[in-house]
């Protein structure tokens, strides 16, 4: 098929290579005027991949009704895209004939909006998943399903995994979707919106750690906002900031009194932080932003 390229990301970037392996032609490469700040793949990428294939290249933070006359002029079949800034309209959906094709890191209906693979980390949720789906311009993540896939949610799965996931899984997926969209009699599948909810996007200082919460909650919050993101953190005695990448649920051999965020003691290098619910963290991998060394004391406090 005639492809338009749409988005951002190495991941998309990597799925228009997939694609023209697989025998489509690249006749549109649309990117936006603003980098996603965890892509290794920038607009300078995407504007090569387009000369590379003879296609048309835009630069664009949103589509507009001057860019349908143009897109059409490349009389694009199929569009897949992933991570572009805004909504998509019906004028730019109608240009292409068999759809635009989205992939969006989660369960649809489940997590519409933004940081979907963290907020299903935090949930708790036993699956992580990665839909295909077309774009409906009249909502947001909406679209009919064309394809999923899934990977298991478990207490050592942390959001780097995910990431290394995805940058397998999109491609993958991407080229699947295309085969099922060329299969006689397909049908993409509606969404259960009984099942729908809504995800916003996540900050940086959003990774708090708050020792007065569980234990697990605050082991979630490591595992999603670890690498490729900034990390969770907390300080050390009200001063020194403390970034958290990894650790480890304890849970203690007698009943604790301590004060949340208080060292209880240290199995090798790694402090053991008391926890709101009575359960403890052990920080298996962590750095002092200031590059001094924490110091061994059960009087010590994080807060």
């Amino acid at each position: 098929m005639r492809l338009a390229i749409i988005g951002r990301t190495e991941m998309l970037y990597q799925a228009a290579l997939s694609a023209v392996a697989d025998g489509h032609e690249i006749v549109l490469v649309a990117t936006a005027a603003v980098v996603s700040p965890e892509s290794t793949v920038g607009i300078a990428d995407f504007e090569k991949l387009a000369r590379r294939h003879g296609a048309l290249f835009l630069k664009a933070s949103r589509f507009s009704s001057e860019h349908v006359a143009v897109i059409r002029a490349t009389a694009p079949e199929c569009g897949v895209t992933m991570n572009w800034p805004t909504m998509i309209g019906p004028d730019i959906v109608d240009c292409f004939p068999r759809g635009i094709i989205n992939a969006h890191g989660s369960d649809l209906p489940e997590f519409r909006g933004n940081a979907c693979p963290n907020w299903a980390i935090l949930a708790g949720k036993d699956r992580i998943g990665l839909t295909f789906h077309f774009i409906d311009p009249f909502g947001l993540d909406t679209g009919d399903v064309v394809h999923q896939s899934f990977i298991r949610n478990h207490d050592e799965l942390y959001i780097g995994d995910v990431y290394d996931w995805l940058r397998e899984a999109v491609p993958r997926g991407f080229c699947q979707s295309l085969m099922r969209l060329q299969e006689p009699g397909f049908k993409a599948e509606k969404q259960d919106e009984t099942r729908a909810t809504r995800a916003y996007p996540r900050r940086a200082d959003d990774g708090r750690l708050v020792f007065e919460r569980s234990a697990e909650h605050l082991h979630r919050l490591i595992r999603a906002s670890s690498r490729p993101f900034s990390g969770a953190f907390c300080f050390y005695e009200g001063g020194d900031a403390m970034r958290v990448w990894r650790a480890t649920r304890i849970a203690p051999p007698v009943p604790i009194f301590a004060v949340p965020g208080q060292i209880m003691h240290f199995e090798g290098d790694a402090p053991v932080i008391a926890c709101g619910d009575g359960n403890a963290l052990r920080f298996d991998e962590y750095e002092m932003e200031s590059g001094n060394i924490l110091r061994r004391s059960v009087r010590s406090r994080l807060t």
